[in-house]
């Protein structure tokens, strides 16, 4: 039953990404990294806007039931941890310098998880 649930949860976030980096290519973002991982964390999308290197934390959901919406999923904590990955990924590529930025994509399913309801692009999200 647990791996089951895992599974879900697993595909429903691998819908949300998709989703998400279609919709950046398509709004004239170059995705760069897709769940990229360091010991300090994973960032789900890693992309150029323009001259901003942006890092993006994608949540998505099934209807809004007991886990909330998704953008109230991302709590400080996580945001710290995508801050001190971002700092990690920085250094290894020599971007210190670069202006970035922090954005969130929050996806809201169907029940089904096989049909968008909504996507929220929230620029400077933390």
């Amino acid at each position: 039953m647990r791996k089951h649930i895992n599974d879900q949860r697993l595909k429903i976030g691998q819908t949300g990404e998709q989703l998400a980096v279609h919709y950046l290519k398509t709004n004239n973002y170059h995705v760069k990294e897709i769940n990229w991982r360091c010991r300090l964390g994973e960032i789900d999308i890693i992309a150029y806007e323009k001259d901003f290197l942006v890092f993006l934390e994608v949540r998505t959901r099934r209807d809004i039931g007991r886990f909330g919406t998704p953008n109230e999923s991302i709590n400080y904590k996580k945001q710290q941890k995508v801050r001190l990955a971002s700092q990690v990924f920085l250094q290894q590529n020599n971007k210190l310098n670069a202006k970035i930025r922090f954005d969130a994509i929050c996806i809201l399913l169907n029940k089904e998880g096989d049909s968008l309801l909504s996507l929220d692009h929230i620029k400077n999200a933390f």
